[in-house]
């Protein structure tokens, strides 16, 4: 059943978005982002793991030189799987834009092939857009680096409290700009096959500012459950085996959000 996105509150698109992924849909697009996530756990832990290894061989007085192998041939699969398995995420997370809008209008899965191919077809465009989008955040994050940065050195000597009041704000701000702010470009680029990067780039701030209120705290909104769903997968011992979990369910969830959030502001 389509969906009035126009008049949806910002309530009734996060409730929508909810329940149409944690359906019959969940599944599927589950496991359209197993291989993306865990392809780039698995690709640093192969490539990172052997070389920590080797230097606690060394102070022990083992035989490094016998490890030296395990650490090349670890580089050689981790290190090629990391980025196989990252150009699949990045590719899949666009795509996702496509998927979402036709899931959101009709409440079903398109198929997932063609709205990958449609963006591996505009890869050049796409890099030229992440590159953009990376330094963009990067403008606005350095100011806040050195704001923060003092405090952070000399945090473990502060009281408890203080602690909190520097690390909370901290770590929502870097979640917006870092993390969600980047994927709210996707759905222009992924829905409109003719724009370039700097057309997807005008376009979104175009939008943006048609409804900048709003769109903030839209976005903030995301940001908080991307916190809250990080601290989950943070947890002592249950961490290593929710954090896939709860990385996959974030990789899906966020276009999905700004899926339909851009399509309400498209359609005003």
């Amino acid at each position: 059943m389509s969906v009035e996105t126009t008049t949806l509150t910002i309530k009734e698109i996060f409730e929508d978005s909810f329940k149409k992924l944690f359906s019959n849909n969940f599944g599927p697009l589950f496991t359209y982002m197993l291989y993306p996530i865990l392809g780039q756990m698995f690709g640093i832990a192969i490539a990172i793991v052997p070389a920590l290894i080797l230097p606690i061989i060394t102070m022990t007085g083992g035989n490094a030189s016998a490890m030296l192998p395990v650490v090349i041939l670890g580089a050689l699969i981790g290190l090629p799987l990391f980025c196989h398995a990252f150009w699949k995420y990045i590719v899949r997370t666009a795509a996702l834009c496509t998927i979402s809008k036709e899931l959101i209008n009709s409440g079903k899965l398109a198929d997932f092939k063609p709205a990958e191919e449609q963006i591996r077809k505009r890869s050049s465009a796409y890099i030229k857009l992440l590159l953009w989008i990376a330094l963009i955040c990067i403008v606005f994050l350095v100011p806040i680096c050195v704001i923060f940065v003092p405090f952070l050195t000399s945090l473990a000597t502060m009281p408890i409290v203080t602690q909190m009041l520097v690390t909370i704000p901290v770590t929502f701000i870097f979640t917006l700009i870092g993390f969600v702010l980047p994927f709210a470009f996707l759905p222009t680029f992924a829905l409109n096959p003719d724009f370039s990067a700097m057309e997807t780039l005008k376009r979104t701030f175009e939008l943006a500012r048609s409804c900048f209120g709003e769109t903030l705290i839209f976005l903030s909104l995301v940001s908080v459950i991307c916190v809250l769903l990080n601290l989950a997968s943070s947890v002592p011992f249950v961490g290593i085996v929710v954090a896939p979990v709860v990385t996959i369910i974030t990789a899906l969830l966020i276009p999905l959000l700004v899926t339909h959030w851009y399509l309400k502001l498209e359609a005003n």
